[in-house]
């Protein structure tokens, strides 16, 4: 079967966003009318391991993940190389721009969306205010 649009997602710290990356682009896809088949790459390795004939029969590829893959495979196809937090927020945009992506030509591609590096700061500082709050209690309560 040949497929309008080939994707990959892949978290592998993260079991759940792998599968919720898939799911969203699926049905993002379905609901554009767009065929689409997606490669998982999870803790338990590949699943549903797109093939040559599934890639180059491909108008573009989309790539969701915060790992580092080997893209060869997809060289000389509209690329869309994005975070796993796109590909479960954003579905239906990937889908959309995919095929206009530009083409993937070798060596070393640039996320095209923000990560989530800013989340990760403000996880980072609300585990600090807990942490402060805690110890400001404690030594409250202890202090009478």
């Amino acid at each position: 079967m040949s497929y309008d649009l080939v994707a990959v997602t892949a978290d592998t710290e993260g079991v759940a966003h792998t599968y919720m990356a898939a799911e969203a682009l699926e049905k993002s896809a379905e609901a554009l009318g767009t065929s689409i088949k997606v490669e998982t790459i999870g803790a338990k390795g590949a699943r549903n391991v797109l093939s040559p004939e599934d890639i180059s029969s491909a108008k573009g590829v989309i790539v969701a993940s915060d790992e580092k893959l080997d893209m060869e495979r997809f060289m000389g196809k509209p690329l869309l190389y994005t975070g796993i937090s796109d590909g479960i927020n954003k579905a239906e945009e990937l889908i959309k721009k995919a095929v206009s992506a530009p083409v993937y030509n070798g060596g070393e591609i640039a996320v095209q969306s923000q990560k989530s590096g800013g989340m990760n700061i403000l996880f980072s500082l609300m585990w600090i205010m807990t942490v402060l709050t805690f110890v400001f209690v404690t030594y409250i309560v202890w202090k009478g």
